[in-house]
């Protein structure tokens, strides 16, 4: 809720990613309905859907062994049966959705400083980030010591 004073809170993540549906509705949430003042520290992991969570914060603070993963989308079939070809369409239309839902989020977050393509690039080549890195391209806003 916009216009009502905010609730500082800490949250201390480690993560190794997750579901991307469940990562974004905890992104909304924070951001958008919460009228919570996010503070993260991550330390040790954060990959994959972790980074969204991360990025809910509005201070962002990493321990330096902190690394940031990043990989290509993954899509797993928990029918574990065979898929007729429209709902494989319409599974892959809902990977491509997310996708650049998550590489607005990241654009978005680092004031533009990662653009969207940069984004792609990094999943597609299982980009690492160390602690200086995501804080030299605005992942995190600081090291702590």
């Amino acid at each position: 809720p916009r216009g009502k004073k905010k609730i500082p809170a800490y949250l201390v993540l480690s993560s190794s990613g997750g579901d991307m549906g469940s990562g974004f509705v905890f992104y909304d949430y924070i951001r958008f309905v919460s009228r919570i003042e996010l503070t993260v520290i991550g330390l040790g992991e954060i990959k994959s859907m972790g980074v969204i969570a991360f990025l809910a914060g509005t201070c962002r603070l990493v321990a330096p062994s902190t690394f940031f993963y990043f990989h290509e989308s993954k899509f797993t079939d928990y029918k574990k049966s065979d898929l007729p070809r429209r709902e494989l369409h319409a599974d892959l239309a809902l990977i491509e959705l997310e996708d650049k839902r998550f590489e607005a989020i990241i654009s978005e977050a680092t004031g533009g400083r990662c653009s969207p393509e940069d984004v792609r690039k990094w999943s597609l080549d299982c980009r690492v980030f160390t602690a200086e890195e995501a804080v030299a391209v605005g992942l995190a806003h600081k090291i702590i010591q």
